[in-house]
């Protein structure tokens, strides 16, 4: 048991794994197919992107781990940006990559506070006393320390993977429906040429950003119990249960839904949930959307606080943010990340869809 004031080193494979998974795999993947397929409109080029997404991923998990190990120390990519080009490389990288998280805290909270909304309308309090409301409470999880924050991340981790799968599950139990009233049946040819080559970058930009979050398990490098064993392991673990899971549910949207309807739609796994599950599918949809949401904030309430650290101990803030409480949590920057995504929330408008 460290003393108070430093990181405690009591994660394993486990949280690794389930980090990378909580901050890469949110509710895009069950948005970003059917953009893919208006895009591509054919279901070789579909999957083959999302491949071709994945092994990117994989690729660039691979370097960072190897990058990481070398410099196992707290931080993330501001450790990396400050050995490449000095102090100053490292205070831009870090500043820049902990607003990023920030940003990113305060988006994926409203979005939880619209889903519990819709989800839990009798209980709602609005969409922002919710989105706030779900940040203080995840705070305040993080507040109690590193064991409580990874046991929350491998649970919501395994509970939205488990609710993934049962998804894919039912899709291909369920079989093909009938077609959705009211949208076309047919498809255009796909575009060849020029055309063909803008609508790959635009598909695999939207499907490079959902792979977005695979390098999570970077940044607690110094509350590893054996970093240069475990990064490797659980980095790509994460990466290759990502793959997976974004795989299935492509398979999955594309076995129950017409490749047209598929394109049409604006929440794919949506329709798809309402034609297996009838009225009872967007309440589905809205769980696991939910569960995936709360994974992303749970990890990003784990990462931008040990940013803050690293920046704290090597002067570029202030050095009380250098230090955990008794749970190994680093109490200033977390602080910090909980007020400023709360301010921003106040600040900023947000239109939910309707159909998730």
């Amino acid at each position: 048991m460290a003393s108070k004031g430093q990181l405690l080193r009591v994660l394993g494979v486990g949280f690794g794994v389930a980090v990378s998974l909580g901050g890469t795999v949110g509710a895009g993947i069950l948005r970003t197919p059917g953009m893919v397929a208006a895009q591509l409109r054919s279901v070789p080029l579909i999957i083959l992107l999302w491949v071709a997404g994945g092994i990117c991923a994989l690729i660039c998990t691979i370097c960072v781990c190897e990058l990481a190990t070398m410099l196992p120390y707290e931080g993330g990519w501001y450790v990396y940006a400050r050995r490449a080009f000095g102090s100053y490389g490292g205070f831009f990288a870090g500043y820049s990559d902990w607003l990023v998280q920030v940003v990113a805290l305060a988006y994926v909270g409203m979005a939880a506070g619209d889903v519990t909304a819709k989800l839990l309308p009798a209980f709602s309090l609005g969409v922002k006393p919710n989105s706030i409301l779900i940040i203080a409470l995840l705070g305040l999880l993080h507040y109690l320390g590193i064991r409580t924050g990874s046991r929350a991340q491998q649970l919501n981790s395994l509970v939205a993977g488990l609710g993934l799968t049962g998804f894919v599950a039912a899709c291909f139990v369920a079989g093909h429906r009938d077609a959705i009233p009211g949208v076309p049946s047919t498809l255009a040819a796909p575009a060849t040429g020029l055309p063909l080559l803008v609508a790959l970058v635009i598909a695999y930009q939207a499907i490079i950003i959902t792979y977005d979050g695979w390098y999570s398990a970077i940044y607690f490098m110094e509350e590893d119990r054996d970093p240069g064993r475990n990064l490797p392991r659980s980095a790509i673990g994460g990466v290759a249960c990502s793959i997976g899971i974004f795989l299935l549910v492509n398979i999955a949207l594309l076995y129950v839904l017409p490749l047209s309807q598929l394109a049409a739609a604006e929440v794919p796994a949506a329709d798809a949930a309402q034609m297996i599950f009838g009225k009872a599918g967007q309440k589905i949809i809205l769980l696991i959307s939910l569960l995936t949401i709360l994974g992303v904030a749970n990890a990003v309430l784990l990462i931008a606080p040990r940013i803050l650290f690293a920046l704290g101990r090597d002067g570029w803030f202030f050095r009380r943010a250098a230090k955990a409480n008794q749970g190994g949590t680093p109490v200033t920057g977390l602080f910090l990340s909980v007020l400023i995504s709360t301010a921003l929330i106040l600040q900023t408008t947000f239109s939910g869809n309707s159909k998730i």
